[in-house]
């Protein structure tokens, strides 16, 4: 990038800025008693670090299915989704409800018994 594009970047932002200021803003400037300074401030970049596509969570979905028990349903989750947000997301993609205050050993637990236990279930159901 040239000088000559950083400085238009530069006062393309400062513009953008200045329209941000109000009426009395603009009196105080006015008045002589107030000065406008600069501040260089880091810009906060949000960004989501695991965002599962529907093809990921119906990928996901079928694999935890083929789990045999609960067991080994915990520790494909464990291995496949390492945090909270994740965990949510996936719940939110197969239909499992999961409350606010859910702690992550509890939504696995959610996700776990909605799909595996579920399918054990009808199926001690079946063979009685």
């Amino acid at each position: 990038m040239t000088s000559k594009e950083i400085l238009l970047q530069l006062l393309d932002e400062v513009s953008c800025e200045l329209t941000k200021l109000t009426e009395a803003d603009f009196k105080k400037l006015k008045s002589g008693d107030y000065s406008l300074s600069l501040k260089l401030i880091k810009k906060k970049v949000v960004k989501d670090r695991f965002d599962l596509q529907e093809e990921d969570i119906q990928d996901l979905f079928s694999k935890l299915k083929e789990c045999k028990d609960r067991e080994s349903g915990y520790s494909f989750l464990s291995e496949k989704l390492k945090n909270r947000k994740q965990l949510e997301a996936f719940a939110k993609g197969i239909d499992v409800f999961v409350m606010k205050q859910d702690k992550v050993d509890k939504i696995r637990e959610r996700i776990v018994e909605g799909v595996i236990g579920a399918t054990l279930r009808s199926q001690a159901i079946q063979e009685t």
